[in-house]
């Protein structure tokens, strides 16, 4: 009894050694476990509390940022001007702008998104540098933008020593502090006519000179009745503007104009569009020739403030405000200021925005700079007056010669007063000084392309550019249009019977196709030409596909011109679409006697007929050809130990042409 007992004991004894023996390991695991969680909680917890005091972690590059509002968007992207950043490094600012949605954000530790575009900050050049080339090579150069500072295209204030004081030409007015000051501070206004449009429109219109023929300007009514009485909306980005200055008694400034510059706290305030630019102003000095050479009553000034008070900006703020005068109405955009870059694909995003403002009908004047450089020589491509999107504006002294620090070159488009032009000051409400450059030259052509819009508004880039040109030479006492690189066409003015209306042109649109042939896949190709107008791309264009452009065979596409024309100017364009390929299916070869065999060769469906090719040497140089309905070759006569090539095409009779379609892969033959 006491042994069954023992033995019972022994076995609880067993089982109890035993269960200790996996239990410890168990136990010792939970405790690891456990003090692993709490751990792991701490270091999370004291992670987030050193990351953001509100409890929120902090992880700039994890995610894009939204913002809720455009003024949320400028004021969260507002770039650090800092000192020293009058001649930066390209990637300085570590900024980059996008247009299109990001998967990867390529390094960068924040990024900011409203309304499709997205701005990239980064840590560092060298990662700037990265990411930018990494965005580009991903997304295409024309949706990335590298932030650049660019500057207001400002000139000395004063006459150097050294030079002869220019002074207004005779008949015009010099000094704004006579007695009896003048109706014009800068003499440009009377110099290129523009105050014979501004007495007319002050008239109403009524009297209609007679034209003259042989200027190229027509005997269209002097107003458009469709044009009616809105004013032309002008957006100058600039420096802002003194709005409490006397020039623009009358002058509308409209509700759409806002700040784009962030003050010494980093924080925007979109209604501040005050000029502080240096003493005198830079956007008032603009704003004023603009406002002084329209007729008050038909004019609206969008002021863009995007230069601070250095006369810096950047090409994102650029590209921010030329999207936003795009939205908000702009006719005619003045652009005094100029980027060198070395790389003009840099600026193909860019680009794109006043491609689309071409598109518009949006007439864009850029000033070349003052740097006394020749734009095709000097390896820089001056942004953005060179675009083919914007007329680029040089400037003369007041003996019609080019001023002295102008950039020129072959894609100077026009010139107008730019030395020594008594402009608005943003120092006093009564306050004038003299401003030399391209800077104030540019709204002189802003104004003159707002009186086109203000006739006609269906006037484009190009009508407007064309119309130009023929008051230029009109001006000169010339027949036609001549082009120098340092005066462009010359400078347009307006005569006491000048006659606007539609323009006339002889000359023909080009067109280039992306393809020349496509491949025929049951479904419509119509492509879109890359049009070019009197050596200039264009972007104002209708077209109109003139067959169906799906079935085989030759396709036309035809493209109008758009703008103010007489005859509006238009051109045609062909391409082809050819059969797909056929595939050799089979080669099935066969010994016909001690040192020959033939082939049977046979193929994929393809069209009506069929080409077979065969030679002895891969580049086809001598050949055997064939021409059939069926769709296998019995081919005899070869050589036994001998290589041949053989390839086959397909063809489709269509119009009275016959269009084949590519060789198929060449396949070998050989008999064994």
């Amino acid at each position: 009894m006491k042994e069954k007992e023992n033995g019972k004991l022994n076995s609880n004894r067993r089982m109890t050694i035993s269960c200790k023996g996996w239990l410890i390991p168990v136990l010792v695991f939970a405790f690891a476990l456990a003090l692993a969680v709490a751990l792991g909680m701490g270091t999370s917890d004291v992670a987030a509390s050193t990351a953001d005091p509100a409890g929120e972690a902090a992880d700039p590059g994890a995610e894009v940022q939204q913002a809720q509002s455009l003024d949320e968007f400028i004021d969260r992207t507002a770039p650090d001007l800092a000192e020293g950043m009058d001649d930066p490094d390209a990637y300085a600012l570590k900024r980059v702008l996008v247009d299109v949605p990001l998967d990867d954000l390529c390094g960068a530790e924040s990024a900011v998104e409203y309304n499709g575009q997205t701005v990239l900050t980064f840590a560092s050049e060298e990662d700037t540098k990265a990411g930018f080339a990494k965005l580009r090579e991903d997304l295409g150069e024309e949706h990335v933008l590298l932030d650049e500072v660019m500057l207001l295209d400002d000139d000395s204030q004063s006459q150097p020593e050294d030079d002869p004081a220019i002074t207004a030409p005779e008949g015009l007015a010099e000094d704004p502090a006579e007695e009896s000051p003048p109706r014009f501070h800068g003499w440009g206004t009377e110099y290129m006519g523009l105050s014979y449009q501004l007495a007319r429109y002050e008239a109403g219109a009524a009297d209609e000179p007679e034209p003259d023929g042989e200027s190229g300007l027509t005997d269209e009514p002097e107003v458009d009745p469709s044009a009616g009485d809105d004013p032309v909306t002008v957006a100058v980005l600039d420096s802002g503007i003194c709005r409490e200055h006397e020039i623009f008694d009358g002058v509308t400034i409209s509700d759409s104009s806002r700040n784009f510059v962030a003050g010494e706290d980093q924080k925007v305030d979109p209604a501040d569009i005050s000029d502080d630019f240096k003493t005198d102003g830079h956007g008032t000095g603009v704003c004023g020739i603009i406002a002084e050479s329209l007729p008050p009553n038909r004019t609206e000034l969008m002021v863009l403030k995007i230069a601070d008070s250095a006369g810096r900006t950047t090409a994102i703020q650029l590209q921010q405000a030329l999207s936003y005068a795009l939205e908000h109405g702009a006719e005619v955009i003045n652009l005094s200021m100029s980027g060198g870059y070395s790389n003009p694909a840099r600026t193909a995003m860019a680009e794109e925005v006043l491609k689309e403002a071409a598109a518009r009908g949006v007439i864009v004047c850029g000033s070349s700079g003052n740097n006394r450089e020749n734009m095709d020589r000097a390896g820089l491509y001056q942004f953005p007056a060179e675009s083919p999107y914007v007329v680029c504006v040089g400037a003369i002294d007041n003996t019609g010669r080019m001023y002295r620090d102008e950039n020129y070159g072959s894609r100077m488009d026009f010139t107008a007063p730019g030395a020594k032009v008594r402009v608005a000051s943003a120092a006093g409400q009564s306050e004038y000084h003299d401003g030399n450059g391209t800077s104030f030259a540019c709204p002189y052509i802003a104004a003159c392309a707002a009186y086109l819009k203000l006739d006609r508004r269906d006037h484009s880039l190009c009508s407007a550019r064309i119309l130009m040109q023929n008051l230029a030479a009109a001006f000169q006492g010339k027949e036609r249009p001549v082009h120098s690189i340092t005066l462009g066409y010359g400078t347009p003015a307006f005569a006491e019977d000048t006659a606007l209306g539609p323009v006339k042109t002889g000359e023909a649109p080009r067109l280039q196709l992306p393809q020349q042939t496509y491949t025929y896949n049951g479904r419509v190709r119509r492509p879109v030409p890359a049009v070019t107008f009197g050596g200039l791309a264009l972007s104002a264009f209708d077209i109109r596909y003139l067959t169906d452009g799906k079935n085989i065979g030759t396709h036309r596409v035809r493209v109008t011109v758009r703008g103010c024309f007489v005859d509006p100017p238009q051109a045609e364009a062909s391409y082809k679409i050819v059969p797909g390929k056929v595939r050799i299916k089979k080669v099935k070869t066969r010994r016909t006697g001690r040192k020959s065999g033939r082939a049977r060769i046979t193929w994929t469906k393809g069209q009506t007929y069929y080409q077979i090719q065969l030679s002895r040497k891969a580049s086809f140089s001598a050949k055997k050809t064939w021409t059939t309905k069926k769709r296998s070759k019995l081919v005899k006569g070869l050589k036994r130990g001998k290589t041949y090539y053989v390839r086959v095409r397909t063809m489709k009779k269509a119009g009275g042409g016959k269009y084949w379609s590519a060789w198929s892969k060449t396949r070998k033959i050989k008999i064994k």
